[in-house]
């Protein structure tokens, strides 16, 4: 019977430091809480453990421990009569994935793709929307084995883009 509790003990033991490494919740009780980021014409509902990215060269920037989101707003009037979707092709261009595949996403599109960056392997999602007055650029990343953020967070915060001018 001990021999049976001590290996209880152990697996439990084990369990436990592998969600505390990895950031799994079993019983569901350290969710962070959802919190919207507002910055003029653009806000995105993300979690309390982001912060405000003060950082030049974005309209709004967040980030947290192992992920970061930027948003660039650019002025149509400098593109002339042209669609996102040329936009699009334009901005990837212009960023050296002209290669690069993507996909009509709701309203936008989306572009994914991985970079190295100091040994570190980053994914990223790169969402385009387009507005009245603007075309916008919301780039999300994270390390490249954060795989549950990616696949399950990403899509959520750019569902709940919302961009008023």
């Amino acid at each position: 019977m001990k021999n049976i509790t001590k290996r209880l003990l152990c697996l439990m033991t084990a369990i436990g430091l592998l969600c505390a490494l990895t950031g799994c919740d079993l019983l569901g009780g350290n969710r962070a809480a959802a919190k919207t980021f507002t910055q003029g014409d653009f806000s995105i509902t993300l979690t309390d453990q982001f912060e405000v990215w003060d950082e030049e060269g974005f309209y709004a920037a967040y980030l947290s421990s192992n992920t970061g989101i930027a948003a660039v707003r650019d002025d149509r009037s400098y593109f002339g009569d042209i669609s996102l979707e040329d936009y699009v092709e334009l901005s990837l261009y212009y960023g050296g994935h002209e290669d690069l595949e993507y996909t009509r996403q709701g309203d936008g599109f989306l572009a994914c793709y991985t970079d190295t960056i100091d040994g570190m392997e980053y994914y990223y999602h790169t969402y385009f929307y387009e507005s009245e007055s603007a075309f916008w650029v919301v780039n999300m990343w994270t390390l490249r084995i954060s795989t549950n953020i990616i696949e399950k967070d990403f899509p959520v915060w750019a569902d709940s883009i919302e961009i008023t001018n």
